[in-house]
């Protein structure tokens, strides 16, 4: 049984339609396409309709998406960023990072100096934090690490004394109401309270994207 010929090559170019270029043994050479569920490094080493997905080839994917190969910034979909992982050695497209995840610290210029930068949105060490998000380095961690923005915090605070004033003032004012009148004026202070939450919220959203804009 003949082995099929291997083709020297240079890049994937080089090669007939499903195969691609390789460096092996000292020289560049054509080899057939990897299956789905094969290890890879490159879209271009997955067969047809697949693509490079966490080091795995894999159908049903879109560039963009959570784990298909970046080179930056602009490769990745919105809310993803394109960075190195310990378990790779190229970057991909990756979640930003929650509240106590590790981030993306640019005032660490150390740490800037031995990524893998090559640009200025190029691929980055690890992901910013989130919307409302705060990366900061704490005294307990030698890591930086995403926190509730000063903004996002008060939020969170006005709503928690909020609550416990209208509960106070449902103790209070219900002690000598009848049933179906106290239930309806539970609801009705219930939703007050939604609302003023949910304006609190938006006016500070809005606050974000107007100093978003100006910077």
């Amino acid at each position: 049984m003949k082995h099929a010929q291997i083709i020297e090559c240079i890049i994937d170019e080089d090669c007939e339609t499903g195969k691609y270029c390789e460096f092996s043994g000292f020289e560049y050479k054509c080899y057939v396409c990897k299956i789905q569920h094969t290890r890879c490094s490159r879209d271009s080493e997955c067969c047809r309709n697949q693509l490079c997905v966490w080091g795995e080839c894999l159908k049903a994917a879109s560039k963009g998406a959570n784990g298909t190969i970046c080179e930056n910034q602009r490769d990745c979909n919105p809310g993803m960023c394109c960075a190195f992982t310990k378990d790779l050695l190229f970057p991909v497209c990756t979640p930003l990072s929650g509240e106590g995840e590790s981030c993306h610290d640019p005032s660490n210029r150390f740490l800037n100096l031995i990524t893998w930068e090559l640009e200025p949105d190029g691929a980055l060490d690890r992901c910013p934090c989130a919307h409302g998000l705060t990366c900061k380095m704490p005294s307990y961690s030698s890591d930086s690490l995403c926190e509730l923005s000063v903004n996002e915090t008060e939020i969170k605070d006005t709503e928690k004394r909020l609550l416990v004033d209208e509960i106070s003032l449902l103790d209070f004012i219900t002690q000598d109401i009848p049933g179906d009148y106290e239930e309806a004026l539970i609801d009705k202070m219930q939703e007050d309270l939604e609302k003023e939450v949910s304006v609190t919220k938006e006016l500070d959203i809005a606050s974000d994207m107007f100093f978003a804009d100006k910077m």
